[in-house]
């Protein structure tokens, strides 16, 4: 069950990437930069795993399995 629960936080957070940080493009217009943004606001609030490497990877696993 914990597996599943983080597969679908993963999905959710590249899904919040795509549609709100990139709102809807393929990539945003300052593309790495408001990924560290990002991960920063991320990290401060929530704490580790929100790297830059993590958060692509989270928008890459949203973009391939999305319907």
């Amino acid at each position: 069950m914990q597996h599943t629960f983080q597969v679908l936080t993963n999905f959710e957070i590249g899904r919040r990437i795509v549609e709100h940080e990139q709102k809807g493009e393929k990539r945003a217009a300052y593309g790495t930069e408001m990924l560290k943004e990002l991960s920063a606001r991320l990290t401060k609030e929530f704490g580790s795993g929100f790297f830059l490497t993590n958060l692509k990877l989270m928008r890459q696993f949203f973009v391939e399995y999305r319907l």
